[in-house]
C-alpha cells in the first residue's frame, strides 16, 4: 500500500525564479495572517482586561468568563469543572508530590522487574 501512494508522487520542476515568486507570496500571506492573529489577541486581551458593570458589580472579563464556567459546572458540565479544579489544584503538582510507601515502591519493583 505505501509503494503506491509514493508512486503517485510526481517531482516538483520549479525554475529558480517560480520557487523564489511562490517563496514570497508564501512569506506575504504567513505576514498577514501574523497580523491578523496578532490583533485577534489584542482586542481579546482589552476584552478581557475592561471592566464592565453587571447586577452592581464592576467585573472584567477574567471575572466574567469564571463566572460563566461556574455556572455551567453548577449545571452538571463536566469540562467546565475539570477546568475549575484543574486551575485551582493543579493535579499534576499533586501527583507528582504524593508521598508513596517503601512497601508500595517495593511491590511495583517486584512487579515489574518480575522477582
Amino acid at each position: 500500500m505505501e509503494n503506491a501512494s509514493i508512486e503517485n508522487l510526481r517531482p516538483i520542476k520549479l525554475s529558480h525564479d517560480e520557487a523564489m515568486t511562490n517563496g514570497i507570496k508564501g512569506g506575504i500571506k504567513s505576514g498577514e495572517s501574523r497580523r491578523r492573529s496578532k490583533a485577534i489577541k489584542e482586542a481579546l486581551r482589552l476584552l478581557l482586561e475592561t471592566d464592565t458593570e453587571q447586577d452592581g458589580d464592576v467585573l472584567n472579563g477574567y471575572d466574567l468568563l469564571a463566572l460563566a464556567m461556574f455556572k455551567k459546572a453548577i449545571k452538571g458540565n463536566v469540562a467546565a469543572f475539570t477546568a475549575i479544579r484543574d486551575t485551582i489544584e493543579k493535579p499534576a503538582t499533586i501527583l507528582a508530590t504524593a508521598e508513596v510507601s517503601q512497601q508500595v515502591i517495593d511491590e511495583v519493583e517486584a512487579a515489574v522487574l518480575g522477582l
